[in-house]
């Protein structure tokens, strides 16, 4: 399988969308879709981009993905994968009344 394809699935799989996913592992969406879309080339096809170390090494820490996925060695995505990944990202908002009461 291919690495984008994998990408594809690890997106997927944490129920997120392309945009969402890179800013979980700190890139821009862009870098995301032209991995797993492509770049529209001058002639119509689309060309996609190859991940480089430090983005796959970003996904690894990030989103508990198995190393060895990327490799081929296993089917295993996730060496734990987490309930809700982005809770795990976001701010606690709780409001307050005017006497400071929850």
């Amino acid at each position: 399988m291919e690495i984008h394809i994998k990408i594809k699935s690890i997106i997927e799989e944490l129920g997120l969308n392309n945009n969402s996913f890179a800013k979980l592992i700190g890139v821009t969406s862009t870098t995301i879709d032209s991995i797993t879309i492509g770049r529209l080339q001058p002639d119509g096809n689309r060309k996609k981009t190859k991940p480089g170390f430090d983005l796959l090494q970003s996904i690894i820490t990030y989103c508990n993905v198995n190393p060895h996925y990327f490799f081929g060695d296993t089917n295993q995505i996730f060496i734990n994968k987490p309930n809700n990944i982005l809770g795990l990202h976001l701010p606690k908002i709780i409001t307050v009344n005017l006497d400071g009461n929850e």
